[in-house]
């Protein structure tokens, strides 16, 4: 589709069975039409009374002051700003990505210092909308491939007008996605560096999300967003989505995603603390979607009870060494033995006492003292001991006759 084709169907389209101005009342078409004929004289009103035809149904009225605001040189970009949102409004998409296009070529056939930089933050905001009419409302970024090629081939062309602006550089890295990914990442760090953390790691998460399909990238640009601004209640809403999803997906396990699940519940709940009003609406939206997903899994296993739980196997328990055991076990032993200076202490031997010494030939002392003792008198052995043997009598006869 040609420029021009994007332009007329920007301005000049029409539905059947619309309603027309001619059976109005004239109490409202007399002072619209008197309307008109001033914005004639004065362009600048030209823009809010075409929004405001649109608004109230007359959308006769809101193309003609389209046409005449549009149909000069240099025309002011919000007539193309309220065309594409009347478009949208009424499920014409064509006709809204239309006017992205013709509004993106009047900025850049005009001259230096015909459009100010409020002029082209308006533009830029609008080829954002267009982004979000394939994004959100045709749920399909190759709907529209001429809109996509044209918009890579007319965005680097501003760039010495834009190019310090990080919304450029985001839409810049998004036109040129289509194409050349590599680059569509290098304008991603551009945006990066010229600041606003929050709008462009919130973009580029989006964009991993709705365009690329891929949750764990958009998780990550999310979080990487937080740890820059760490308050954001946008980032953290739109986290919680993605965390949603994922677990609505389904994970390895129903306990893994009760944890992502948890995870989300407790950022709405942080988002909600925060000023975000407009979110609201969105984040009683997430909660819901949330509690369905919790409500859609398997219940929990019960934990056993205490006394249920079998002990570890003996080789798996920790080896306590108590202080006291050890003593016990040292008192079994006995008291410790007493070194000699003579030489190291004996060792306990259950064997008996040691043998007696090799050079000692006499043998033991006992014998020895009895072989020193005199005989005793048999007599006074009986009285002493109670017996008597037969050779200590003979001897003690042989010694009487002596």
């Amino acid at each position: 589709m040609g420029s021009r084709r994007w332009y007329d169907c920007a301005v000049s389209s029409r539905e059947p069975n619309e309603h027309r101005d001619d059976g109005d009342p004239r109490d409202v078409v007399v002072p619209l039409r008197k309307l008109v004929e001033l914005a004639l004289a004065h362009p600048e009103i030209g823009p809010p009374l075409a929004d405001l035809a649109f608004a109230i149904g007359h959308r006769e009225t809101g193309d003609q002051l389209l046409r005449m605001g549009t149909d000069r040189d240099n025309p002011q970009l919000e007539y193309f700003v309220v065309a594409a949102h009347a478009a949208r409004r009424t499920r014409r998409w064509q006709d809204a990505l239309g006017s992205t296009i013709a509004a993106l070529r009047a900025y850049k056939d005009a001259e230096a210092g015909v459009y100010d930089g409020d002029d082209g933050e308006r533009l830029l905001q609008l080829v954002r909308t267009g982004f979000g009419v394939l994004m959100f409302d045709l749920k399909d970024l190759s709907a529209e491939p001429e809109f996509t090629k044209e918009l890579a081939t007319l965005l680097p062309e501003l760039e010495d007008r834009l190019g310090e602006r990080p919304l450029y550089r985001t839409l810049l890295a998004e036109a040129l996605w289509f194409a050349d990914k590599d680059a569509s990442e290098k304008q991603w760090e551009r945006a990066r560096e010229l600041g606003d953390e929050e709008t462009v790691w919130n973009a580029r998460g989006t964009w991993y999300k709705e365009a690329e399909r891929d949750l764990d990238k958009a998780e990550r640009a999310y979080r990487k967003g937080l740890e820059k601004v760490g308050g954001s209640g946008l980032l953290m809403h739109n986290l919680a989505q993605v965390l949603v999803e994922r677990a609505e997906r389904g994970v390895a396990s129903p306990g893994a995603a009760r944890h992502l699940l948890s995870q989300a519940q407790d950022l709405l709940r942080r988002t909600l603390q925060t000023d975000v009003p407009r979110l609201r609406r969105h984040i009683h939206a997430t909660r819901d979607r949330l509690e369905a997903v919790r409500r859609s899994l398997p219940p929990p296993e019960p934990r056993p009870a205490p006394e249920d739980r079998q002990p570890p196997p003996p080789q798996q328990q920790p080896q306590e060494r108590r202080p006291e055991a050890r003593a016990d076990r040292r008192d079994d032993r006995g008291p410790p033995p007493r070194r000699d200076d003579r030489g190291p202490p004996p060792r306990r031997d259950d064997r008996g006492p040691p043998p007696p010494r090799r050079d000692d030939r006499r043998g033991p002392p006992q014998q020895q003292q009895r072989e020193q003792r005199p005989p005793e008198n048999p007599g006074q052995t009986f009285l002493t001991k109670g017996t008597v043997s037969l050779a200590d009598m003979i001897l003690a006869k042989l010694k009487g006759k002596g």
